[in-house]
């Protein structure tokens, strides 16, 4: 780390608060990777740092992969703080910027749909996740895209099984699956036959009319009682992927 770097851990750690003075626009991307990791275990200073980066964004020379990253992590801090409402509006704003802008199978996309419905589930609006993995197996069909690639194949299987999940877990709560299941039914049918992909997956999923009657996570593709779709806290807070 620069000397700058380590004035400004040490007194963070000592005041546990941080210095009015401080300068993130001054720092290198791997200071700031240190600094973060060194205060996973810190929320509040942890959270208020990444909260000071997220304003100063542009003000810097940041491109998107060191942005997305860093709001993808705010958000998560937000969340677990028990900032809900700000977390999920973050996480919109930056989806819906990103879907405008590289479209619904942009890897950043995926990951900010991913945690979006995370968060839906989490909070008991599984249905609000539902055209989140639809709008996927829309997609992810379009003309031109490489779908015989096997990542492609494991996307739509996975959103799929997102999009299972949010269907069942809806049932017992705002119905949104019955309203939309022409669309879904639509949706899957289109990725069934993608080529990379396994049939046995799919059919293990079955038939998506029957999904909100299955009385458990249901199927072997499914593990019964499953936890899969609610948001985890990590073990650690990182931001491996700034600037890679």
């Amino acid at each position: 780390m620069k000397n700058l770097s380590k004035r400004i851990l040490v007194q963070i750690l000592k005041s546990n608060s941080l210095p009015k003075d401080m300068d993130f626009g001054s720092m290198d991307l791997e200071d700031i990777r240190i600094l973060i990791r060194m205060l996973s275990t810190k929320t509040p200073l942890l959270e208020a740092i990444l909260r000071k980066l997220w304003s100063i964004r542009t003000l810097t020379a940041w491109e998107e992969p060191i942005i997305v990253p860093l709001g993808e992590l705010l958000c998560e801090v937000l969340f677990a703080a028990k900032y809900m409402r700000e977390a999920i509006d973050l996480a919109e704003d930056i989806y819906y910027n990103l879907n405008d802008f590289y479209g619904c199978l942009y890897p950043g996309t995926l990951n900010m749909a991913a945690l979006l419905s995370s968060f839906y589930t989490a909070i008991g609006k599984p249905g609000d996740a539902i055209p989140l993995h639809r709008d996927v197996l829309l997609h992810i069909t379009t003309p031109g895209l490489d779908a015989g690639s096997q990542d492609v194949a494991r996307v739509a299987f996975d959103h799929a099984r997102l999009l299972k999940l949010a269907c069942q877990r809806s049932a017992a709560t705002d119905g949104a699956a019955q309203i939309q299941l022409t669309a879904i039914e639509q949706a899957v049918a289109a990725c069934m036959t993608l080529p990379g992909g396994r049939a046995g997956d799919w059919s293990e999923l079955g038939p998506v009319a029957e999904w909100e009657n299955e009385p458990t996570a249901g199927g072997s593709a499914i593990p019964q009682k499953s936890a899969y779709g609610f948001w985890e806290r990590p073990d650690e807070w990182t931001f491996g992927r700034l600037g890679e």
